[in-house]
């Protein structure tokens, strides 16, 4: 027998390292949006990267849970569908999907939402595993609030930080300070002179606190202070072309100025 109404689903062709869910939703717009928010997550080693596969009613949803089977490790779905085109709302089709996909694990993470508060007892029942008010869309809190239900139910997953916009490879550096590094402790050191980040390179809000003190032999050790605390301490060489300087951090410092830069890119500050 068809369908009683249309059916708008995407089955997304699977590739190695990718971690399936369900989205059931028959909201294109709000559907689209959440897919989107969604494929942002990804494994915490940022390797494995989700793949929501979309369905707008009961018939596609339970095609699609079939044809996933065990590869399917999250559903998230609405709560109220129509029976039939320009319909009225009914609660028992979104519990017929979290009962569907239920049968398909007891342990397969099931999420429910709606705008209507009394759908929540219906999905619980129904072996969901929580349920979200859609006015958490207002807030920006829906998808946050997933993460975190997925995330205690066994799903590791993170919203990783936005891709780095610096070139951290070789960076530019201002010429030596004029202060001349004489103290005993950089004498032992071998340091011969202190470096400051170009701020055109890299903003000097997020470089606050960073030096590079440079050796004779053009090593250099990277020093990222904190009120009066050593943060970090690395490494790299100078690297003089003419005029210029550059700082080519070693693989440690690099992997530390990647975290603490995309970690700033999300920060009020950056976006002030």
């Amino acid at each position: 027998m068809p369908p009683l109404f249309p059916i708008h689903h995407r089955l997304t062709p699977r590739f190695q390292g990718q971690i399936d869910m369900l989205l059931v939703e028959d909201n294109v717009d709000l559907q689209k949006s959440l897919k989107a928010e969604l494929e942002k997550l990804t494994s915490p080693d940022e390797t494995d990267q989700v793949v929501v596969h979309t369905a707008a009613d009961l018939d596609t949803a339970t095609d699609l849970l079939a044809t996933l089977g065990q590869n399917v490790k999250a559903l998230i779905t609405d709560g109220y569908y129509p029976r039939f085109p320009g319909g009225e709302l009914v609660a028992d089709i979104g519990a017929q999907i979290v009962k569907a996909a239920r049968n398909v694990s007891k342990s397969l993470p099931i999420i429910a939402m709606s705008s209507e508060s009394s759908f929540g007892p219906k999905a619980l029942a129904a072996g969901a595993n929580a349920f979200f008010h859609k006015d958490l869309l207002m807030t920006k809190q829906l998808v946050p609030s997933i993460l975190r239900t997925l995330r205690e139910m066994g799903l590791p997953l993170i919203q990783p930080l936005p891709k780095l916009a610096y070139n951290i490879d070789r960076i530019a550096l201002w010429p030596p300070l004029k202060t001349i590094v004489n103290d005993e402790i950089h004498q032992k050191q071998g340091i011969t002179q202190q470096h400051l980040i170009k701020k055109d390179e890299i903003p000097s809000k997020a470089t606050r606190g960073m030096s590079i003190y440079a050796k004779a032999d053009n090593t250099a050790i990277f020093k990222h202070q904190v009120g009066v605390e050593d943060k970090f301490i690395g490494g790299g060489r100078i690297v003089q072309e003419g005029g210029n300087y550059f700082f080519e951090p070693d693989e440690q410092t690099r992997a530390y100025l990647e975290q603490h830069l995309r970690q700033w890119q999300s920060s009020p500050e950056a976006a002030a």
